[in-house]
């Protein structure tokens, strides 16, 4: 589980921390703050030995993949001098991993006397204060694991655009990987998570819904999204559709239900699939009206604690903010909330605080949005 995240010049991100991590955390922040590139950067920080990350969260913001300076776009304020540096503490008992992300570019664009890192084709600028190249075409990442103060291990890794000609006539309908990774095979990543967005929570739902139903968890699920709809009987994966069976002459595809009842189902379905995850919820509460946020909280601490998952969502609700702190089961320290404020210099101030502490500016009517 998250211990501790120091993040800095990624996207928004010139400089953050948060520390004092606990089972359950929402983040909370006004539109524009930078909650999302919190939580990309966290998921990169999960796994930071895997290149391909960056070019999912890309993807998922439906940036245009075919063009290389799509990233030019992760470092802070598009300027490639200001390099990305994650630094987190994950594993018990923790080793702090030291990420820093440079930029990629192709070596017929730089001037001569640039190392050739990582192959003959590519370069990277490790100190590119006073450079701004016109072209980048990839990153290149450098992780270090660091134990009592000492270097223990050290990985790279790239992934750069490859020169496709794509033709949207012909390769209609192909799928195009426009990624090239080279991770190195030492690596094995010892944290396992994933993260949920718009983008991202419906994807490959009946695959999660088919592993919840062999291992007969379903019951659980289909009792709370009662709560969404008092009609429900049972779901049923048909192929690879998830049907409902209302008590009517025919079930019907779940997408016919209402956003609320799709949404709880695609939660639950991450959460319950998987022991020892650390979970990313960006806005987990979009699409559910406020009066369903106290069944939701439920569900997911409910969930969670059964596969011993560590939660980390955002939200910029004060509904949702008091519903997960009024529903919250157990009067344990195992809940933490984090302010986030950003300046108009891009200087960030965090708060943190515990349940006792939410509920007293709560009850100040706390402004968050």
């Amino acid at each position: 589980m998250f211990e501790e995240v120091r993040i800095k010049g990624y996207r928004s991100l010139k400089e953050i921390k948060l520390d004092d991590f606990r089972q359950f955390n929402l983040i909370i922040g006004k539109n524009n703050s930078g909650k999302t590139n919190l939580l990309e950067a966290m998921y990169q920080a999960i796994n930071p030995g895997n290149a391909a990350l960056l070019g999912k969260t890309n993807l998922w913001r439906g940036l245009n993949v075919i063009d290389p300076e799509i990233w030019r776009t992760v470092f802070y304020k598009l300027k490639l001098s200001n390099r990305i540096e994650i630094i987190s503490k994950i594993d018990s008992p923790p080793r702090e991993r030291i990420l820093q992300i440079f930029p990629l570019f192709n070596s017929e664009v730089i001037r001569e006397g640039f190392p050739q890192k990582p192959n003959k084709n590519h370069v990277i600028i490790e100190d590119s204060t006073s450079i701004e190249p016109d072209f980048i075409n990839g990153l290149y990442l450098e992780l270090y694991y660091k134990e009592n103060n000492k270097i223990s291990e050290t990985f790279n890794s790239t992934i750069y655009t490859q020169d496709i000609k794509f033709d949207p006539v012909r390769d209609r309908g192909k799928v195009i990987n426009p990624f090239t990774l080279n991770n190195n095979e030492k690596y094995k990543c010892l944290s396992r998570g994933k993260i949920i967005t718009g983008e991202t929570i419906y994807a490959d739902l009946w695959k999660r819904f088919k592993k919840i139903a062999v291992k007969k968890k379903k019951e659980d699920i289909i009792n709370t999204l009662k709560e969404f709809d008092s009609n429900l009987v049972d779901l049923e994966l048909i192929g690879d559709i998830i049907y409902a069976d209302l008590g009517y002459s025919e079930k019907i595809p779940i997408q016919i239900m209402g956003y609320g009842f799709q949404k709880m189902l695609a939660l639950l379905t991450d959460i319950r699939n998987e022991k020892g995850y650390i979970i990313l919820i960006d806005e987990i509460e979009n699409g559910l009206h406020y009066k369903n946020l106290i069944t939701m909280w439920k569900a997911v601490f409910k969930a969670a604690m059964l596969m011993n998952n560590q939660i980390i969502a955002t939200t910029h609700s004060f509904e949702c903010i008091r519903a997960f702190i009024d529903t919250y089961p157990q009067n344990d320290d195992n809940l933490r909330v984090f302010r986030i404020e950003r300046d108009e210099d891009d200087n960030y101030k965090v708060t943190k605080f515990n349940k006792e502490q939410v509920e007293t500016y709560l009850e100040s009517k706390w402004e968050i949005r």
